[in-house]
């Protein structure tokens, strides 16, 4: 559902809205609706690499043998994202 949600509105052919079901996943991840759609318009440009929670791009980059973790702020933006 906020898959379907989500390209419905961004889909400049067609007219959509968050509904109550998706608005309800939202809220259990803890993701503001703007931040959603914002995360999902500009993927590309706010994330040039690996994506993922902080631990797990942590591990990522260490088994790359990566000495820094660019994008890691991005990691952490991702739930307080501001639109």
């Amino acid at each position: 559902m906020l898959v379907k949600d989500t390209g419905r509105i961004i889909r400049e052919d067609k007219c959509g809205a968050i509904s109550s079901n998706s608005q309800d996943i939202l809220n259990r991840l803890n993701i503001p609706a703007e931040n959603w759609l914002k995360i999902t318009r500009e993927f590309g440009h706010l994330f040039k690499g690996a994506v993922g929670a902080l631990p797990a791009f942590t591990e990522y980059c260490e088994h790359l043998d990566r000495k820094q973790r660019h994008g890691a702020a991005n990691c952490l933006a991702g739930c307080v994202l501001k639109v």
